[in-house]
């Protein structure tokens, strides 16, 4: 009898307890452990053994040893919540010292993992598109998509900044952080590396203009007076490691296309040594200077490269009389240029014939020096109103 009635008050508590913890369904009983709140105020309270608060307060033994262990809401719902918090200003701490992996997300498109505290990625779509390894290398790699910028970075506004203080939207460097390289020669490091997309279609298609890097200026807002606006601005340095040469832009043109050009302005006047032009190319405080480009001789024919150069220069040969061709390339009207005309150690050189595109005007082609080792100097401008190029006029006997 005294058993049957422990029996009867144990079935008791467990109803209440039942009652009070899951006030609308039983259990999910394929989980060892289901808390319910009846209220806003929890359904359960655990605390640790003591006050350090570093003895484990909740352990949970998967069913299997080294099985998954899972924490998830047990309501009937296709879409819950899970809220873990710490109190005030205290710490939430997941994975501790443990050097195992952390995935936030669940599945194998869990979209935060963090591998034994060394390394870190984040996934869009089961992609990895933030990752950071062992050695702290980071890598921002986006998932394809249909987006027109799968990748946008966005300073935030500022307001109230103290005045006459430079304030740098975006700091991207490493002053201060050596990288220092083992013993051995080094011909090319570059701190920055942007590389272009490769650009195809279905079908035949056009590309007007692709550009690597492009930018637009800064603009000036409500009561600003902006003097000088520049979209590349660099600022002359003072270099350490005594450095042989220093530019604040070098260019190389680059191979393959049919016309392979260092640089183009499209619009504009371009200044060297002024900042304020007045011509398409206007240099202030010294001259623009180009070194002689040297005519090679072909089956008796020297051949000048028009806008090659401003100055030619032709050494007459044995294989003479010799011919100065027309010059090949294409012309730019109101150009000018000189050429060098110079006897070898012999002398007596000629020149036998003009290209049909010198004009020497009425009184023709100038007689030339021919004694050994000297030379003259004609000048010429190309004209588009008659698609010559006219004769100014010769040096002799230099």
């Amino acid at each position: 009898m005294k058993k049957l009635l422990l029996i009867l008050v144990l079935l008791m508590v467990a109803s209440v307890a039942y009652a009070d913890t899951v006030p609308d369904q039983r259990p999910n009983l394929s989980h060892g452990l289901v808390v319910r709140p009846i209220t806003n105020a929890g359904g359960v309270s655990l605390y640790p053994t003591n006050s350090a608060g570093k003895v484990t307060g909740l352990s949970i033994v998967p069913a299997v040893s080294g099985g998954t262990t899972n924490i998830l809401p047990a309501d009937t719902s296709a879409n819950s919540n899970l809220d873990i918090e710490a109190k005030g200003n205290g710490t939430l701490t997941i994975g501790g010292t443990s050097t195992g992996t952390l995935t936030i997300g669940g599945g194998s498109n869990g979209i935060l993992s963090l591998v034994g505290g060394n390394s870190f990625s984040m996934k869009a779509n089961g992609v990895t598109v933030i990752n950071t390894n062992s050695n702290g290398n980071l890598t921002l790699a986006p998932a394809a998509s249909s987006n027109q910028v799968p990748l946008t970075f966005t300073t935030p506004s500022q307001a109230a900044m103290t005045a006459s203080t430079e304030y740098v939207v975006a700091n991207i460097g490493s002053a201060g952080n050596a990288r220092q390289h083992a013993t051995g020669a080094l011909t090319l490091n570059r701190d920055f590396l942007f590389t272009g997309s490769y650009y195809s279609f279905v079908g035949a298609s056009t590309v007007t203009d692709l550009g690597t890097i492009s930018y637009l200026l800064p603009a000036c807002g409500t009561n600003a007076t902006c003097t000088n606006v520049s979209g590349i601005l660099h600022q002359s340095t003072a270099l350490t490691g005594t450095p042989t040469n220093s530019y604040g832009l070098n260019i190389s043109a680059d191979t393959g296309a049919t016309n392979n050009y260092a640089a183009v302005f499209q619009s504009g006047n371009v200044g060297i040594g002024t900042a304020a032009p007045k011509a398409l190319v206007h240099a202030w405080g010294g001259s623009v200077v180009s070194n002689p480009s040297t005519l090679t001789i072909s089956t008796a024919t020297f051949t000048p490269v028009a806008v090659a150069a401003d100055t030619y220069r032709v050494v007459l040969t044995s294989a003479c009389p010799c011919t100065i061709a027309n010059p090949t390339g294409t012309a730019v009207d109101g150009q000018r240029f000189l050429m060098e005309i110079w006897q070898d150690g012999t002398g007596s050189r000629t020149i036998g014939t003009w290209g049909t595109n010198y004009d020497f005007g009425t009184a023709g082609a100038p007689t030339l020096t021919t004694t050994a080792s000297k030379g003259d100097l004609l000048g010429f401008t190309y004209s588009a109103q008659n698609s010559k190029y006219l004769y100014l006029g010769v040096q002799q006997g230099m």
